[in-house]
């Protein structure tokens, strides 16, 4: 019983390797564009895939194949704190924004939100493709 899990070229994580799980025990890193074929033990079986502290699980049978996608949703809330730390970086500039605590409060809301965004939420989705199995 065999799974294929392939990584989706672009522009997303170009510098990360994604590992995939089986019961926790890693199976492959994946770097962009690369696919990795795997025995399964049992008929179906829950895989995890993740990067840093991020991971998604997806349950898969024998044949499958399996895609790893950027997630858009994702994306445009990483993007859209990026720009609110911009857009307070120029409000500080410009001197919009003088009252030193609420610099500091939205700075550091921005900073904590940034981190939550980019290690713990996963910016890749699974999708399964093909289904070849005759179940």
């Amino acid at each position: 019983m065999s799974v294929t899990i392939t990584r989706n070229t672009g522009a997303f994580n170009l510098m990360v390797n994604l590992s995939v799980k089986l019961k926790d025990v890693t199976l492959e890193k994946l770097a962009p564009g690369e696919s990795t074929n795997f025995e399964l033990p049992n008929a179906t079986e829950k895989i995890k895939v993740s990067c840093f502290f991020a991971h998604k699980e997806i349950e898969v049978r024998d044949g499958q194949i399996v895609t790893i996608q950027k997630n858009i949703p994702v994306k445009l809330f990483q993007f859209s704190i990026r720009f609110l730390l911009f857009v307070l970086l120029l409000l500080i500039t410009f001197r919009i924004i003088t009252s030193l605590a609420l610099v500091i409060v939205l700075s550091i809301a921005l900073m904590i939100l940034y981190t939550y965004a980019y290690f713990f939420i996963p910016d890749f989705k699974l999708e399964i493709i093909s289904n070849s199995s005759t179940n």
